[in-house]
């Protein structure tokens, strides 16, 4: 069996992913699993032996987006897709662009969740349906009975699974500050969407609390956002 999981979403859907790959790879252990991600969000699945291939596609930030390097990914990822002739392939992130990459792979069978009747004039781009109603049920949810209805079995998701693509000791020395010495909490309190921060005072009074109650030097990360350098800015000075 060949089956393609499409997750064009964000570091944190694609990470969670992974409990549903992990019984797929369990129920079909010689089936080939092949996802499909948008670039950037491919280091989450690094190094996962439960997946064949990581296909990369959709460049989110505009300002890396250009015609040649658009139609260059295009043409490298649909050469990858259509080779393989997949038996199952799913739309695991409601995109369009997923659907697109659904019937460009091939696939015999073409799945969605379509539990709220968003498809409308999609319809035809794929061919078997999921009715779960996911909307009160986490994430992990969602995508595991997607794929577990049209493929018409049962069972419970796996394990989530991460895998550094760095060693222990690799990522101690990207921490490691000289003004810092022993042990050490790392928080990381940003994310690229603002509506998922949370207060400043508060991360500052969860910082104050891990040094007062366990003496413990905290070192905050952020990604490359000017939002998040602003945010830990804020907490820094709360």
């Amino acid at each position: 069996m060949k089956i393609l999981l499409a997750k064009l979403n964000h570091l944190g859907d694609t990470l969670l992913l992974t409990p549903t790959i992990r019984f797929l790879r369990e129920r079909y252990p010689d089936a080939r699993i092949d996802v499909l991600v948008r670039s950037g969000c491919e280091a989450m699945l690094a190094n996962n032996s439960d997946i064949n291939a990581v296909v990369v596609v959709a460049r989110p930030e505009k300002r890396r987006r250009s015609l040649v390097v658009g139609i260059r990914e295009f043409v490298a990822a649909f050469s990858r897709l259509f080779m393989v002739r997949y038996d199952y392939a799913f739309d695991l992130s409601e995109s369009d662009r997923a659907k697109l990459w659904l019937l460009l792979s091939g696939a015999r069978y073409r799945c969605v969740n379509d539990a709220y009747g968003t498809l409308d004039n999609k319809r035809w781009m794929v061919n078997r349906i999921s009715r779960f109603r996911w909307a009160p049920e986490h994430q992990v949810l969602k995508d595991f009975k997607t794929v577990t209805e049209c493929l018409g079995i049962r069972g419970e998701p796996g394990k989530l699974r991460f895998s550094a693509s760095a060693t222990l000791e690799e990522l101690a020395a990207k921490i490691h500050h000289p003004l810092v010495a022993g042990a050490y909490v790392v928080s990381h309190p940003t994310s690229r969407w603002s509506f998922k921060h949370w207060v400043a005072e508060r991360w500052a009074k969860v910082a104050d609390w891990i040094v007062d109650h366990y003496g413990l030097s905290v070192i905050v990360s952020r990604g490359p956002g000017e939002y998040e350098r602003d945010h830990v800015s804020e907490i820094r000075a709360a």
